[in-house]
């Protein structure tokens, strides 16, 4: 199933479809270990992980699992981070919510101005009734910022990922549609 990634527009900045002209901003984005710390994958080394990064995005919206945006500024119009429905599943309305953004733009408000119409796309557009975000232990700034949304902590999912090779817990949160309507 496609389904179209339609440009989301924020104050600061807005979202649109990656592509392969984005190859370069992706790698300077995920090349920063800070950046990488709380991901799935470890920081990218070579140009060519990015290109292989932008061909599983494309991948993803042909076949709808993976619905990843570029989060781009608008002033100078420059890409500073990606933001993503994963594991959607149509059929059941669920799907994991995850984020990078670059180290420079921490602490300016970019999520927070972000996340609401991105929650409205997921739950309106996208008819999911439920959002789940899998959130390292350790990483307080992003289990804050999707308390501060409504999202609830259902548990803790024991050793689920490794970092630096060494077994991490993650902690699941989630919002479903009728509690956002108080936050949307």
């Amino acid at each position: 199933m496609s389904i179209p990634v339609d440009d989301i527009q924020c104050n600061q900045i807005y979202l649109r479809q990656i592509n392969k002209t984005d190859v370069q901003a992706i790698f300077k984005i995920y090349s920063d270990n800070k950046v990488t710390k709380y991901l799935d994958d470890p920081a990218m080394e070579r140009l060519v992980h990015a290109e292989y990064f932008i061909d599983k995005v494309m991948l993803g919206y042909l076949n709808g699992h993976l619905l990843e945006w570029a989060i781009v500024e608008k002033n100078k119009n420059s890409l500073i981070g990606t933001i993503h429905y994963k594991e959607w599943d149509y059929k059941h309305g669920h799907a994991e919510i995850g984020f990078a953004l670059s180290r420079e733009w921490w602490g300016k408000g970019i999520m927070k101005e972000l996340l609401s119409p991105f929650l409205q796309f997921g739950f309106n557009e996208l008819k999911l009734n439920r959002i789940q975000a899998n959130i390292h232990t350790s990483n307080k700034t992003c289990t804050k910022l999707f308390e501060n949304f409504g999202f609830k902590i259902e548990g803790i999912l024991r050793e689920r990922f490794c970092l630096n090779n060494t077994p991490q817990d993650v902690m699941v949160v989630s919002l479903l549609k009728n509690e956002s309507k108080l936050l949307i």
